[in-house]
């Protein structure tokens, strides 16, 4: 579960992309599962499995991770509800901190309008991180930064976020 922002001229389009190459890495990699029974190959470090077929597994799902991270690399953030959870961290929530910001969608998501974005930005650097822990304050850091320039892209082309959380 998490909140998931999209700038969905932009999303659409990598997606458009990537998506041929990841159903054709996903149907590479059940093949082999098919053609390799194991009972489950992500426990593969406690299994006896040759070493010629732990590499070509490896190679299959690498791609379609590859895959999978080319079609959601422009055009969307995730912030999950877990412990890396930028918002939480910073004191806001989905939920209530941009209420009066956003307007509420027909399908259960939320639009963020372009005239409201400025907000949300200043709002996102200026929160201070609540605790975090030494060694990951580089990473709510780039996290936040990471967030900002989705919401700077989205302004720059004058298009509204919409986000489901």
């Amino acid at each position: 579960m998490g909140a998931d922002l999209y700038i969905d001229s932009v999303f659409m389009k990598q997606r458009a992309e990537w998506k041929p190459k990841f159903d054709a890495a996903l149907k590479a990699r059940e093949e082999f599962q098919k053609a390799n029974p194991v009972h489950d190959w992500t426990l593969t470090d406690e299994l006896a499995i040759p070493e010629a077929l732990l590499a070509e597994w490896d190679q299959l799902d690498n791609a379609v991770a590859e895959a999978y991270e080319g079609m959601n690399k422009k055009g969307y953030f995730r912030d999950s509800y877990n412990a890396s959870s930028l918002l939480w961290k910073l004191g806001l929530s989905w939920w209530g901190s941009f209420d009066g910001l956003t307007l509420h969608t027909d399908d259960g998501g939320t639009v963020l309008p372009v005239a409201n974005i400025p907000t949300v930005i200043r709002m996102v650097e200026s929160a201070e991180l609540r605790d975090v822990c030494a060694d990951d304050v580089e990473y709510f850091t780039e996290k936040r930064k990471r967030l900002v320039a989705f919401l700077n892209e989205a302004l720059a082309l004058n298009a509204p976020i919409a986000w489901f959380v």
